[in-house]
């Protein structure tokens, strides 16, 4: 599937950031080294959003509100497994780089990731998006737990996204759009939501 024309597609409550005093930009290129070790680098830049964030927010003590504790957690899941994902989807064209903004909002904290992915590998990751909107997530996740248990799995489980859902109360959306004239190479932006109360100090 190509993305083509100037209209992007759009899945989700996708939502381009809003004004916000607070946010934090990103720019990962992708030299010529193992993918392994672009995992091992994507942990520690999580690790350190995490630390970041969790330090920068200060929650509310209502009982509504999440600890400081559960933010880190929180951005930590999120950011690894976003970046993770695009490193093993993205192009690894050295101009495709991987582009990682947080805003932070008065009750939530939005992480955008942007790669590039070769078009004709879109279409499956469509068919997946497609599904979170419109099956239950939770059956979703045991679904796939059982195929991995039999092997019917070629890394692109999608578990990860699943939990973020599931176990995190993440808001997951995204923008598929062409990169420039070409219809090879499309750009995705993956949007999550992570809810987030704070008192505002004025």
């Amino acid at each position: 599937m190509s993305i083509t024309g100037n209209a992007p597609q759009v899945y989700g409550n996708y939502s381009d950031p809003a004004k916000s005093r607070e946010f934090m930009l990103l720019s990962l290129a992708l030299p010529t080294t193992p993918i392994e070790t672009h995992f091992y680098a994507n942990s520690l830049s999580a690790d350190y959003l995490a630390t970041y964030w969790g330090k920068f927010i200060p929650c509310d003590k209502g009982a509504a509100s999440n600890s400081s504790a559960q933010v880190r957690d929180a951005v930590g899941f999120a950011s690894n497994e976003l970046m993770e994902n695009a490193m093993k989807f993205s192009t690894g064209n050295i101009n495709g780089a991987i582009k990682v903004s947080l805003y932070l909002y008065d009750s939530e904290l939005w992480i955008y990731v942007t790669n590039e992915m070769y078009s004709r590998n879109t279409a499956k990751f469509i068919s997946f998006i497609q599904r979170i909107f419109t099956e239950n997530t939770s059956d979703m996740y045991f679904e796939q737990l059982e195929n991995n248990s039999r092997n019917e799995t070629s890394g692109e489980s999608g578990l990860g996204i699943l939990t973020l859902i599931n176990d995190y109360g993440v808001d997951l959306s995204w923008k598929f759009e062409a990169c420039g004239d070409t219809a090879d190479v499309t750009a995705i932006t993956t949007l999550a939501r992570l809810p987030i109360l704070r008192k505002i100090e004025e």
